[in-house]
């Protein structure tokens, strides 16, 4: 009856020992299943911030084609109309039907602010569509990094 109750003995430590490698086991997979839903979580996070600068740069685009195209369908009136008033001839007219050397540089700062507004508006269309390129370009890259 001793080694009967001695092999049950050893037979529970055995069993002991096995249950308590397995409840080691199962307490090293929840923890690696915390960290997995842990960098889930993270990720998730950063998809849903990269879907909103997505749309937050789809706006921007979208704000600034506007913008461009008003800008430029202004300065094309404008050309179209100085193209149709013949705007260079009228401007030599103009200078040269001053009553004065004084009417004369006035006339000549008005048409050189003219000239200087119409440069501003072209630069400002080309400065807004290059940020139109760049903010596309974002959009692009940020569209890829969510697909990856």
């Amino acid at each position: 009856i001793k080694n009967q109750l001695f092999d049950l003995l050893t037979n529970i430590n055995t069993v002991q020992d096995e249950m308590d490698s397995v409840s080691a086991l199962i307490a090293d997979k929840n923890s690696e299943i915390w960290e997995k839903e842990s960098e889930i979580d993270d990720t998730n996070s950063e998809i849903q911030s990269t879907i909103a600068a997505i749309n937050t740069k789809s706006i921007e685009i979208k704000d600034k084609q506007a913008e461009y195209n008003h800008k430029h369908d202004l300065l094309g009136e404008r050309v179209r109309e100085s193209y149709k008033s013949n705007l260079v001839t009228q401007g030599v007219s103009v200078l040269l039907n001053s009553s004065s050397i004084n009417d004369f540089f006035t006339k000549v700062k008005v048409l050189q602010n003219v000239i200087k507004s119409d440069k501003k508006v072209m630069n400002e269309i080309e400065a807004i569509r290059v940020s139109l390129e760049e903010k596309k370009s974002e959009l692009e890259a940020s569209q890829v990094e969510l697909e990856a």
